[in-house]
């Protein structure tokens, strides 16, 4: 009940009421301590999903209340994995990467943090997937170790720092283009919490071999700045690579929006993800 009411309450800025987060954080441990996880099945795609119970972000309440998560880029994921090989940058515990995995080939999924990269191998499990490649490890603009940043009691919030922060562990990144090279991917997604804008930078070669990839990604510019990418600058860079579609959760719509549209329409606050096509779609 706690739980279902949450994914209904979130988003009417109550987060920023003296008091309700430290209140929520210990309301949901109390209530987890019979059952820290809980399978949810995805009626929409066919899928089951393993969930923590103590996560207070969008993903576990969202899921309890609704019963799916972000419904039009679950569909776009969905149509868009047809027999393709895909790749799921930021896969948290595996929402997209078993709708993915459902149609595709081939699924490669990145999480860096252990303990949702563990989910993410039972939720592959669950799903008896056999299909997809889980894989302990953040993707970059370069090949080595990075800090990441963990976001205490929401799984989707971690993030890549060059900054110095108390809460950070090193983990493995690379490049798409050294883990990947050469390789025909027909789909990418990525929401890494700001660390596209790196992202783009090491996969130059992999977008000259894909002349037909599709790429969904998370636009955060808030995010994006505070990993030293302008944001303006990002949509520009995406746009030379294709057609930008809004893919608007809100308004439950796709739309066609130029770089500068987008900063008209979201400012530096308000979030979306963005389809890139090499196409145009009516």
């Amino acid at each position: 009940m706690f739980q279902r009411t949450a994914g209904k309450l979130r988003g009417k800025g109550l987060g920023k009421i003296p008091l309700v987060q430290p209140i929520y954080k210990k309301l949901n441990t109390l209530l987890s301590i019979g059952g820290r996880y809980k399978i949810i099945n995805i009626t929409s795609f066919g899928t089951k999903l393993k969930v923590d119970l103590r996560d207070t972000g969008d993903l576990t309440p969202t899921l309890l209340s609704k019963g799916i998560y972000d419904p039009t880029m679950s569909r776009m994921v969905d149509m868009l994995s047809v027999d393709g090989t895909c790749i799921d940058i930021g896969a948290n515990i595996g929402y997209f990467t078993t709708i993915m995995a459902k149609k595709a080939r081939k699924v490669y999924a990145y999480e860096p943090l252990d303990s949702n990269f563990h989910l993410l191998e039972e939720n592959l499990r669950l799903n008896d997937t056999t299909n997809s490649i889980p894989i302990l490890k953040a993707i970059s603009n370069k090949d080595g170790t990075e800090k990441l940043v963990i976001t205490e009691g929401h799984i989707g919030s971690n993030y890549l720092t060059q900054d110095e922060y108390k809460n950070t562990i090193l983990v493995d990144v690379s490049k798409l283009d050294t883990v990947h090279k050469g390789e025909i991917i027909d789909l990418i997604k990525v929401d890494v919490q700001g660390y596209e804008g790196k992202i783009l930078e090491g996969m130059e070669d992999l977008v000259k071999v894909n002349k037909d990839i599709d790429m969904i990604w998370a636009y955060l510019p808030k995010a994006l700045l505070r990993a030293g990418t302008v944001p303006l600058e990002f949509l520009n860079r995406l746009g030379k690579l294709g057609t930008l579609i809004d893919l608007d959760e809100k308004e439950n719509n796709i739309v066609e929006l130029t770089p500068e549209k987008f900063l008209d329409k979201y400012g530096m606050t308000r979030h979306t993800n963005i389809l890139v096509v090499k196409r145009s779609i009516n």
